[in-house]
């Protein structure tokens, strides 16, 4: 007993000096990765330029050339806006008509309860009434009385294949 309480020391100390040990090299490492850092900033390469601004023409010219157009040919003319006429304009507004119909018919679906509470389903117990001779009585049903007589004891036997005449019976008793 008095050697494993001096074994125990032994191991708090042993456990006490890993984790200086481990304190120690983790700030060993920071040092090193702070000395690094500050030769690494000073190694930095300066920013790239931005690239000269591109025409719209050039910048296809190259998209064409990487998707394999070849470099000579011209470039496919620019789109025009499309024209919007009388029978199209009368159209998307019909649309746009029926469509805010429509958001106004599921605003009027939703089913916002004015409290946050369900409707009461249950009702709380009847007020007792006072009588002047004496204390508030509620009215409860009769329980039915319950007799208080003890049980006999039962008598069990256990029969075993070998000898069963050997064997006395078991008597348990009904305060057990």
């Amino acid at each position: 007993m008095i050697a494993a309480a001096h074994l125990d020391n032994w191991v708090f100390i042993l456990l006490v000096a890993v984790a200086m040990l481990f304190r120690w090299l983790t700030s060993v490492a920071s040092k090193a990765n702070k000395n690094s850092n500050d030769a690494n900033q000073s190694a930095t390469p300066p920013p790239v330029p931005p690239a000269p601004a591109q025409s719209d023409e050039e910048r296809i010219r190259k998209f064409l050339e990487a998707l394999g157009q070849p470099a000579g040919s011209s470039p496919p003319p620019p789109v025009a806006p499309r024209q919007m006429d009388a029978e199209r304009a009368a159209r998307e507004s019909r649309l746009r008509v029926e469509q805010a119909k429509r958001a106004a018919e599921q605003k009027k679906k939703i089913f916002v309860p004015k409290t946050g509470l369900p409707p009461l389903t249950t009702f709380p117990p009847p007020i007792p009434v006072e009588s002047p001779s004496g204390p508030a009585v509620i009215a409860t049903e009769k329980l039915p009385r319950i007799s208080s007589t003890v049980a006999e004891a039962t008598i069990f036997e256990v029969h075993e294949a070998r000898d069963p005449e050997s064997r006395p019976a078991v008597r348990a008793s009904s305060s057990a």
